[in-house]
């Protein structure tokens, strides 16, 4: 969250786009597949960085929705109140 201000208000949209674009770059580099390689060269234009950060928002929100409910049971299974001594 800190990261995302500081991008905003230091105008350093630059720099997160060359940080993504040098990832990339490394992951291609690794690869031994020549497909692999031709999709990260996809992910290298304006139009795949676009479409990997949309993955990446909607694998974050599944993430965040199954980790938060979880979370919830675990603690409502923890919490749940005691049927009164009868």
């Amino acid at each position: 969250m800190l990261a995302a201000v500081e991008t905003v208000a230091f105008h350093a949209g630059n720099e997160l786009r060359e940080a993504l674009v040098q990832a990339v770059k490394q992951a291609q580099e690794r690869a031994a597949d020549p497909q692999s390689r031709q999709m990260m060269e996809y992910f290298l234009t304006p139009g795949g960085l676009i479409f990997m950060m949309i993955i990446g928002f909607i694998f974050m929100l599944i993430a965040f929705a199954l980790l938060s409910g979880m979370g919830g049971s675990i603690s409502a299974a923890l919490l749940r109140r005691k049927s009164p001594p009868s």
